[in-house]
Order: C-alpha cells, then sequence, then structure tokens
C-alpha cells in the first residue's frame, strides 16, 4: 500500500506547483513596458500576476506601488502598498521611497 501511495502524493503535489517561467516572463514585459513609459498598462499587468499568483514578490509590489502613487490612482496604490507590507515591506524603507513622499502630506 505504501508503493502505491507514494507516487500519487507526488505527482499530486506536482500537480499543485506552480510555473513562475511565465510570471518572471511577465515581469520581464512589465519592465520593458515601464521603460517605454506604459504605465497604465503596467499597473492593469501587475493586477493580471496578482490575481493569478498566491505568491508574488516584494520587488513586484514595490514597482506597482511607486506607479500608482506616480499616476495618482491611491486606491491601487494603498492596495500593492498593504500587499506589500504583509510581504515584508518595512516602514522604515517605505519611508526612504522618494515615490512615497505624497503619504507624508496625506491625510485620513
Amino acid at each position: 500500500f505504501t508503493l502505491l501511495y507514494f507516487p500519487t502524493l507526488f505527482y499530486s503535489n506536482a500537480q499543485q506547483s506552480i510555473d513562475y517561467s511565465k510570471y518572471h516572463k511577465t515581469i520581464q514585459d512589465i519592465e520593458k513596458s515601464i521603460v517605454a513609459e506604459k504605465y497604465k498598462e503596467v499597473l492593469d499587468r501587475m493586477e493580471e500576476i496578482s490575481n493569478s499568483y498566491e505568491f508574488v514578490f516584494l520587488r513586484d509590489y514595490k514597482i506597482a506601488t511607486q506607479l500608482a502613487f506616480y499616476l495618482k490612482d491611491f486606491e491601487s496604490a494603498f492596495g500593492y502598498l498593504k500587499l506589500g507590507i504583509s510581504n515584508g515591506w518595512t516602514l522604515k524603507e517605505i519611508k526612504k521611497n522618494k515615490f512615497m513622499k505624497p503619504l507624508a502630506s496625506m491625510k485620513e
């Protein structure tokens, strides 16, 4: 029974693993869009990534937050900021970031 169960368990875990090669390819495309100053397109693509992957790298949340603030899309900015903080973005790092300066002047 153990020999029959082990391959099934391995196959089940393999099915649940997510292919991050597509994720990284999408991020590379996003970086090209940033260089081309297609910022709205970048935010749309970041939304797709956030909805498609259980894990998103902190660096990508930082980029999305900064672009959303730049575009004055504060709803998206605060959403990405929250996700970034939950993934380890510290207050110290946020305060040092020049794109986060609008936070200092915002009121509730």
